[in-house]
């Protein structure tokens, strides 16, 4: 998925330049995700390295919180105080799956940004070529300032894994050809290809979204009945229990599960009075929009059966009803895997003589793991 850029006079692995790049990564407002920051800086070190520049992280710098904030004068100084011969400097906004960088290289020598480029793309596993092509086209820009620096040479200075040498359409690695950085005639001088540790970081960094794939929590919820069962008893009480195995979709996180809760309530009637317990277990089905992030909203059903038991003072019996539930909620986390969901939801429990109905607004705790 990743391509290679030889930049004219310097061949992958044999001479490098001698020429240090501060990277910088920023996004470009508060409301953009700061994970991309990694992700980006990652595959942006990658390509740079592979076009034969040192890269220096900007990680560890004083920076700005946001991209807007950094200006041109301030990039200039943090070269001369880091002893960058250039800077690239790459500020994102993320909106809806889709993500748009604004990619700027600066030269030392002349204090001016020579070379831009803008990309738009989906925030998904072609992240990595999104980014790369707009290095490409930078490192294009100024290749004959960069031809002109010196050439260092090290052995083994960097290798590359088949896998990563060829955009789909490209010929194969090891062939000559355009789209794989591999001039025709120069296959035989190229050492060996091999994979490096740097391939497993830039894919660990490039996933955007880490997940805990299971959940449970245990709530509270008041019944407050409606329909004829008002006429016995207003309210009930129920705590709940779910737990989720939580699946990635494209526009959010799919949640399956169990649902167990307990409802209990005191009924008056004109014969009689009764101690009633209902307890669901049933199927829970949850579906959150978007990404994780601390404040998610999610819409939730569940159903199946419900054991219905009934203690009065002229006798006992149980049964089995059908339930089934509907609602709305959102999630706090209050750390990646604990947090409170706030919900409301309506229940209605299917009994012969009337259906046992009311609205259930529930508070819990959740723990992912």
């Amino acid at each position: 998925m990743l391509f290679i850029s030889l930049i004219p006079g310097v061949v992958l692995g044999q001479t490098s330049i001698d020429a240090k790049v501060l990277e910088i990564t920023l996004p470009n407002s508060e409301d953009d995700t700061l994970l991309y920051s990694r992700v980006i800086s990652a595959i942006a070190a990658m390509e740079l390295t592979r076009g034969g520049l040192i890269v220096l992280p900007g990680g560890d710098l004083d920076l700005p919180v946001i991209g807007r904030e950094l200006t041109g004068e301030t990039v200039l100084g943090l070269a001369r105080s880091s002893e960058a011969d250039f800077v690239l400097v790459s500020r994102y906004s993320n909106r809806n799956k889709r993500i748009i960088i604004d990619l700027e290289w600066y030269d030392a020598s002349t204090e001016e940004m020579t070379a831009s480029a803008v990309r738009e793309g989906s925030v998904d596993l072609d992240l990595d070529r999104t980014v790369g092509s707009g290095i490409e086209e930078i490192l294009v820009s100024v290749s004959e300032r960069l031809a002109s620096l010196p050439k260092r040479t090290d052995e083994g200075a960097e290798t590359v894994s088949n896998e990563l040498a060829v955009l789909p359409g490209d010929t194969k690695p090891g062939e000559p050809g355009e789209g794989n950085g591999v001039p025709a005639g120069e296959i035989s001088s190229l050492p060996p290809v091999t994979e490096t540790p740097a391939k497993d970081e830039e894919q660990d960094a490039a996933a955007p979204r880490k997940i805990r794939h299971f959940e449970v929590s245990v709530g509270f919820a008041p019944f407050i009945t409606t329909g004829e069962g008002s006429e016995y008893f207003k309210i009930g009480f129920q705590p709940v229990v779910y737990s989720n195995v939580r699946l990635i979709t494209p526009i959010g996180l799919l949640c399956l599960g169990l649902h167990v809760g307990l409802n209990a309530f005191h009924a008056e009637g004109l014969a009689a009075v009764s101690d009633n317990f209902l307890i669901p277990v049933g199927a829970d089905i949850r579906f959150i929009l978007g990404d994780e992030r601390p404040l998610g909203v999610f819409f939730r059903v569940a159903g199946g059966p419900s054991i219905f038991v009934v203690n009065s003072d002229v006798g006992q019996y149980s049964k089995i009803i059908l339930y089934a539930l509907g609602g709305i909620g959102i999630n706090i986390s209050f750390v990646e895997a604990f947090g409170m969901g706030i919900e409301a939801s309506y229940t209605v429990f299917f009994e012969e003589a009337f259906p046992i109905m009311g609205f259930t607004p529930a508070l819990y705790l959740f723990l992912r793991l």
